[in-house]
């Protein structure tokens, strides 16, 4: 029990840490008249009834469009072979930022009539943006020359 106690404790201490990144910044929709329930993580975010189909999705609570098909990045100088539909991460971000969802979509509504717009709605046309969903690994970083390994660790 004791065991549960203290897991449970530093479960709520990164999540309060991770909500006072959020707070004031441009994903804090805790008082926007569409959130009702005044809830900072919400959103996104869900202790129970999580949507379990997306790859890498912490406990998601956000609607996903699964139907749509994105012209994706290409360039001449792209080294990476591995581009797809985006998946993922990626997909968690462009479930609101490609406009074809609500950010009120979420919590299981899926009727929400508020959109990203402007310069924070990408559209599903990413050739004007930068790759997503792709292995960015060593082997990658060694085969372009200009990009940094992610294997090496250059905070120290």
């Amino acid at each position: 029990m004791k065991k549960l106690f203290v897991i449970g404790f530093a479960m709520l201490l990164g999540m309060s840490a991770m909500a006072q990144n959020i707070t004031g910044s441009a994903h804090d929709f805790s008082g926007d008249a569409w959130n009702s329930s005044g809830e900072i993580c919400i959103v996104c975010h869900t202790p129970h009834n999580a949507d379990i189909t997306v790859s890498d999705a912490a406990l998601w609570n956000h609607d996903i469009d699964n139907t749509t098909t994105y012209t994706l990045y290409s360039t001449t100088t792209l080294t990476a072979t591995d581009l797809a539909q985006p998946s993922g991460v990626s997909k968690l971000c462009l479930s609101c930022h490609d406009g074809t969802v609500a950010l009120d979509n979420f919590g299981g509504t899926t009727t929400g009539t508020n959109y990203v717009t402007g310069a924070f709605n990408v559209d599903t046309d990413l050739s004007d943006d930068h790759p997503v969903s792709f292995t960015y690994d060593s082997v990658l970083a060694s085969a372009d020359g200009g990009l940094n390994d992610p294997s090496v660790d250059t905070t120290s």
